[in-house]
């Protein structure tokens, strides 16, 4: 998955499924990882990691975002990764699972 065009302050970019390409995506989990630590927030917290946990996607050099999306009309669950390298940020998706659905609710 890649973002290659340019958007300004006043466009709004909507995220899709990357299964079945819709748009009503839930996030139940965010990462954020270095060499050394991992810090996940879900819906019970937050727990920094001395490794990483379980279902975490492979291991990269530098700094790596994990936003993690589950999809209301198809039910999978996806990493959308922000991997730092070279000066490049670079997007990936990978497939997970997760019966979550919300780190926070109105």
């Amino acid at each position: 998955m890649t973002l290659d065009e340019q958007f300004d302050d006043d466009d709004d970019v909507v995220m899709l499924c990357p299964a079945c390409g819709d748009n009503y995506l839930h996030i139940p989990k965010v990462g954020v990882g270095t060499g050394k630590n991992y810090t996940e927030i879900t819906s019970s917290g937050t727990d920094v990691c001395k490794k990483k946990p379980n279902g975490f996607p492979r291991v990269y050099r530098g700094t790596v975002v994990v936003l993690t999306v589950r999809c209301e009309t198809c039910l999978q669950s996806h990493h959308i990764i922000f991997r730092f390298h070279k000066g490049q940020i670079v997007i990936e998706n990978e497939e997970t699972s997760t019966e979550e659905w919300d780190i926070w609710r109105d």
